[in-house]
């Protein structure tokens, strides 16, 4: 199984930092809270954002920990691997805002889950534009959802289990 890593932000604004961040080791999924509390920059909040991820700055304060015991854990678990994203700009920023607010350095590389994913599609699709690959993509979205059992999309834990059986369903073609 590769590595999979996925991020919540306060939104997507400029001044939005990490609220979540989930990955895998194997089949073993490691998610933390990040508690904006401990840097004084962190002040973006999108009402929007929190909609969609319904994960209330209040319970950020109470049971998120501190960015940098985050920054650290990751490293400890991922170092010298490269994570899979399927939004790799807005996750790498997110991780990088994480460790900007830490005193690490991140010692793993990010790569585009899509692009791995597309290595098993069956022959003569390829590429994220073309119809079929589409249609093969969102053929395993609708699957994986329904085999992972997740409750709520938007949360960083539920969406790694959701690609982790993405990568099982490619796999197997």
């Amino acid at each position: 199984m590769i590595a999979i890593i996925d991020f919540e932000a306060s939104g997507l604004e400029s001044d939005s930092y990490p609220i979540q961040v989930a990955w895998n080791m194997g089949d073993v999924v490691h998610s933390h809270y990040i508690n904006p509390k401990h840097v004084p920059e962190w002040q973006g909040w999108s009402v929007a954002s929190e909609a969609v991820h319904n994960i209330p700055r209040s319970y950020l304060h109470e049971h998120g920990e501190h960015p940098a015991d985050v920054a650290k854990a990751m490293n400890d678990s991922l170092a010298g691997c490269t994570v899979y994203s399927d939004a790799v700009p807005y996750d790498k920023n997110w991780c990088q805002r994480l460790f900007d607010a830490s005193p690490y350095e991140m010692a793993f590389t990010f790569s585009d889950f899509w692009t791995k994913v597309a290595e098993f599609s069956p022959s003569g699709i390829r590429g994220s534009g073309h119809y079929g690959m589409t249609e093969w993509t969102n053929k395993l979205l609708r699957e994986a959802k329904k085999n992972a059992g997740c409750l709520q999309e938007h949360l960083a834990d539920n969406d790694v289990k959701i690609r982790m059986e993405i990568f099982r369903l490619a796999k197997r073609y």
